[in-house]
């Protein structure tokens, strides 16, 4: 289905520059969460909208804040609701729930569909913010895939941008400025669950998880130093002995707080893969480390090789102005 850009909108922001030497300010946008989508919790709905906002926010100068209550001033209003048109959904973000959509799940049973929610909000957030101002430069993909491609197809994943996607966004806000990388210590890595099917096997250089049959394993990496920094977003690196694992759930914890909680649906085949998990806050934390729970699933006899799990960071000094 192609998710149109159809309706006039509210222009989000100025273009944001800088000049030589200087920090960047980054700028905050608000959005609001109305309606719910059958068949999914409103937590999870939530985390879905946070998600697309997360695809988008490491490579631009921009925090995603959502907003609570009635009467906030919203950039971006965000609608969940029934529509009889043929659309997914529009550039002002209203989400049509008359088709079906999956988060977690994409076998989800539906005589059309499901769609991957969290890409056909991201796709509808790029459409409503990065849009070029006069249309100097085109709102789709032209080639590849994309989370600016002009149409989705059904149970089809995209949840991490493209080279183009990456380029659409910053013609408009600019390049999110470099930071430092830390590194967690994979050697203190533990396992959060019981299963008997694999063998959970950290170590300085590296995490090595043996499979023995179709099974799951969630595991818990701290990075340290983190404390008074924002980040930026949080990757992970890894690579399988043969067939493919999935990354199903990634949770970022700061202290009790939970930053994310995201469904990457991201497989890893054989040669060395990353991807990344943005931070769509960029808020700065508050305790000495950063808790990353990983969650993979194994369809078969496999064995993973977790090479890196690193936080990207920007300077603690960067202004977020709203």
């Amino acid at each position: 289905m192609i998710a149109k850009a159809n309706g006039s909108r509210k222009a989000v922001s100025e273009l944001i520059k800088w000049g030589p030497g200087q920090l960047p300010s980054y700028k905050t946008l608000y959005y609001t969460i109305s309606g719910s989508v059958p068949g999914f919790s409103n937590e999870k709905v939530v985390w879905a909208v946070t998600q697309a906002f997360a695809i988008w926010a490491p490579y631009t100068p921009i925090a995603f804040v959502r907003r609570t209550g009635a009467g906030n001033v919203t950039d971006i209003p965000i609608r969940f609701r029934k529509d009889n048109r043929t659309q997914l959904a529009n550039a002002l973000i209203e989400v049509n729930t008359s088709f079906t959509f999956f988060i977690d799940n994409n076998s989800i049973s539906a005589s059309y569909g499901p769609f991957d929610l969290i890409a056909v909000i991201a796709h509808e957030i790029g459409h409503h913010v990065f849009r070029s101002p006069s249309g100097e430069w085109p709102e789709h993909a032209t080639s590849g895939v994309n989370i600016m491609n002009p149409s989705f197809g059904e149970r089809q994943i995209i949840r991490q941008p493209s080279n183009q996607d990456i380029k659409f966004c910053q013609r408009r806000y600019g390049v999110a400025p470099e930071g430092s990388m830390i590194s967690a210590l994979l050697s203190n890595a533990i396992r959060l669950d019981n299963g008997t099917a694999t063998n959970f096997r950290p170590s300085n250089t590296l995490i090595t998880i043996a499979a023995t049959a179709k099974t799951s394993c969630t595991f818990e990496v701290k990075i340290d130093n983190i404390k008074g920094k924002k980040v930026n977003a949080v990757d992970i690196a890894g690579r399988t002995s043969m067939g493919e694992v999935l990354f199903k759930r990634v949770e970022i914890w700061d202290g009790n707080t939970q930053l994310e909680s995201q469904f990457p649906l991201f497989k890893i085949r054989r040669a060395v893969k990353k991807f990344k998990t943005g931070i769509s806050t960029k808020k700065v934390c508050r305790s000495n480390n950063l808790k990353v729970i990983i969650e993979v699933e194994f369809s078969a006899k496999r064995t993973l090789s977790i090479l890196s799990v690193q936080a990207e960071t920007i300077p603690a000094e960067l202004v977020l102005n709203s």
